[in-house]
């Protein structure tokens, strides 16, 4: 199966409520392999907003903007996730879908000339069945998601940077490049805005060019504290005229650096550009350290938006060296997180999705060490300035980091500290969001570990419904993998209940799934197709054609097993086309496979081998190794009912290599009995017969060794 998209969410907080009921339309996605794991909000980081973009908004290929006054009003959403975001979809790499989903003046943002979802323009909360409009909403997420799978895998080139509106190609944020204005809003709090404009008026009127300055610079932070940008510069350039007539070159060039930074906010690198170079300078004139480093830092993120890497990395490492030399520790701290999330931008690897059989997940590290290395290097530098500094949040931020680096790594133990350092450093703070990524990550790694009590812990802590389910069901996937049927149908059951507690049609349908192969384990196949048919509908009406190949080719092989042969011709063929539909390359092998055992049981051989022969080329090329020695196995029967008994012979032991390798007890065990019967001598047959008792031994299928035992009572 392909790599999975990465989806982003952009919303405010205040639209939470909203995202988390559009979540459980889009699960279903996740399920089938087709975007990557996004419910545990590390999507939406914005406990370091005025830091830089996130590294999951760096990873999206497709990015949903959840649009409300909200949205529109907030300074990191519209400057930092919707600037870059516009910019990749210039550049053909990512897809923005607005969607709308409450009344406002959306179609004055920048993004208005893009085609909004619902397509109608009239927000979700406006539609009389608010489920029927998030359908919608995911059946245009689909088409995206569908689209950028055909663009990675080379089948359609990028879409032209000039078919939809965008800035020019930007990179990401990288420091706190608005912190300046926030502690100057600190600093100086006005008590209101009508408050100031009065005091403004009259300083006007009585030519008091230095209370002009200082209460114009005052009335544009406020304005730019609440997003409201081109009013902010609009006081700004009022102050820095005045303070121009007043003589005072400190307060020019603090107005300068805030008209830099409202610029950014606004689309506009090199109108920013200017006014950090001008500020740098009267900085500079008056050797102000501090200004001058946080000037450095600001054309440092102005270069990345245009797509300079190394001239932003010495620009940084420029003012690092400044804030050395002025001993400002805060300021060498954010230099060198900036700097070693700059080395975190080559984007991640994520993981494929669960065999038929054997094999647990786990995280897999992409194996970019360089990179790593040097972003390691500088967190690690940082964790002890933001203590010295007591930057409770950066400190949070930044161990937070190194458990993202432990975890790329695989270095579950490091990664299991790190989040929990964080962890506690964000509940001193009583920051929320980062609290929660990290109790979502630690239940992550918990059940990699298989401790599933701690993630269950984890997981509630979190107040993830959906989280615990996901542990349920991963609890009740292992105990199937194990041959432990039983316990897989408890674990699945509590996992259903949950699923559906929280509203989850897809999780709701992999259990019926994991309940049906459950029950195929324990020889319950009339049980087995009511959850079949069960699960059916539902990845029907989410529009999974993925999830429906799959049901439909499991329907084809208990049909088969019934003696049904052209029955089971209908499931499979449904299947295949269903497959297809999806771009689903191991559904389609799955389906291949199906008509190839359809084909030998009416003895059609050639057929039978032709059908092997195409889905062990999918399965070999997704490196699924038991999909691979099912084919390698099924070839060998092909072999053996032609005669043809050294070729059989070599196809099973192939087989049993690549059963061994993951390992699967079970198809172990079938694979010594087929070899059993085309041994050439009888020291050999009886030799497989007992590596086959042992096999199933291991997995206690008691009924296995004793129809082996009915099957050569001679040998056994």
């Amino acid at each position: 199966m392909a790599t999975p998209i990465r989806v982003f969410f952009a919303y405010a907080q205040q639209d939470q409520s909203l995202r988390d009921e559009f979540a459980a339309h889009l699960t279903y996605l996740q399920l089938r392999g087709a975007i990557a794991d996004w419910r545990d909000r590390r999507l939406g980081d914005e406990d370091a907003w005025g830091a830089r973009v996130s590294e999951h908004l760096k990873g999206a290929q497709v990015v949903l903007f959840l649009i409300s006054p909200h949205f529109l009003g907030s300074a990191y959403c519209m400057s930092m996730e919707v600037t870059w975001a516009l910019a990749e979809h210039a550049a053909g790499t990512m897809r923005v879908l607005p969607v709308i989903l409450r009344e406002c003046s959306w179609n004055q943002a920048p993004f208005s000339g893009f085609v909004p979802v619902p397509r109608d323009g009239r927000p979700v909360t406006a539609k009389a069945d608010r489920n029927e409009a998030w359908t919608v909403v995911m059946r245009e997420l689909r088409k995206a998601v569908d689209e950028m799978a055909v663009i990675r895998r080379g089948g359609a080139a990028p879409r032209p940077p000039g078919k939809e509106p965008a800035p020019q190609v930007v990179l990401p944020a990288v420091t706190e490049w608005i912190a300046s204005a926030v502690e100057a809003q600190q600093a100086q709090a006005p008590v209101t805005r009508g408050d100031l404009e009065l005091s403004l008026e009259a300083a006007r009127l009585e030519d008091d060019v230095a209370e002009v300055a200082a209460l114009a610079q005052r009335l544009g932070d406020l304005h730019a504290d609440r997003g409201r940008h081109y009013d902010a510069r609009t006081h700004y350039e009022e102050a820095l005229a005045s303070f121009g007539r007043a003589g005072d070159a400190c307060g020019a060039a603090g107005t300068l650096e805030r008209l830099g930074e409202v610029s950014l906010w606004l689309g506009q690198p090199g109108e920013a550009r200017v006014r950090f170079e001008d500020a740098l300078r009267s900085y500079r004139r008056g050797a102000d350290l501090g200004g001058e480093a946080r000037c450095l830092e600001a054309l440092a993120r102005t270069a990345l938006r245009g797509g300079d890497l190394p001239l932003s990395q010495g620009l940084f490492e420029r003012a690092l060296a400044m804030h050395r030399q002025g001993g400002d520790v805060a300021g060498q701290a954010a230099c060198l997180g900036a700097l070693g999330d700059l080395a975190m931008w080559v984007r991640p690897v994520s993981g494929e999705g669960r065999p038929r059989e054997g094999a647990a997940g786990g995280f897999v590290g992409p194996g970019r060490a360089p990179e790593i290395g040097e972003a390691r290097q500088r967190f690690e530098q940082a964790l002890p300035l933001y203590r010295e500094a007591r930057d409770v949040a950066g400190e949070a931020r930044c161990r937070r980091r190194l458990g993202d680096l432990a975890l790329e790594q695989g270095l579950i133990e490091e990664a299991v500290a790190r989040y929990g350092d964080a962890l506690a450093l964000y509940r001193q703070i009583k920051e929320e969001a980062g609290a929660v990524y990290c109790l979502r990550r630690l239940g992550d790694l918990a059940v990699v570990q298989e401790q599933f009590g701690e993630a269950q812990q984890r997981y509630q802590d979190a107040k993830d419904v959906v989280g615990e389910a996901s542990c349920l069901k991963r609890q009740g996937d292992l105990a199937l993998d194990r041959a432990k049927p039983h316990m897989a149908i408890l674990h699945y059951e509590q996992a259903l209940e949950r699923f559906r507690e929280a509203g989850d049609p897809v999780g709701d349908a992999a259990c019926l799934v994991g309940l049906a192969e459950a029950a195929l384990d324990r020889g319950e196949d009339e049980d087995a197709v009511l959850r079949y048919h069960q699960a059916l509908p539902i990845y029907r009406e989410l529009c999974d054609a993925s999830g429906e190949a799959g049901c439909l080719e499991r329907l084809g092989d208990l049909t088969l097993d019934q003696g049904k042969p052209e029955d089971a011709r209908w499931w499979y063929e449904r299947a295949l086309a269903r497959a297809r539909e999806a771009s689903d390359e191991l559904r389609e092998a799955n389906a291949l496979l199906g008509l190839g055992n359809l084909s030998l049981a009416l003895s059609r051989t050639e057929d039978a081998a032709r059908s092997y022969e195409l889905a062990r080329g999918i399965y070999r090329r997704s490196r699924d190794v038991l999909g691979e020695a099912n084919c390698s196995k099924r070839l060998g029967d092909v072999a053996r009912r032609e005669g043809r008994f050294a070729d059989a012979q070599a196809a099973f032991e192939l087989a049993l290599s690549l059963y061994t390798s993951v390992p699967a007890p079970y198809s172990i065990g079938q694979t010594h009995r087929r070899l059993a019967k085309v041994a050439p001598s009888v020291d050999e047959r009886r030799q497989h017969l007992e590596m086959a008792s042992a096999a199933w031994l291991s997995i206690e299928r008691a009924d296995l060794i004793a129809a082996l035992h009915q099957e050569f009572p001679e040998d056994t």
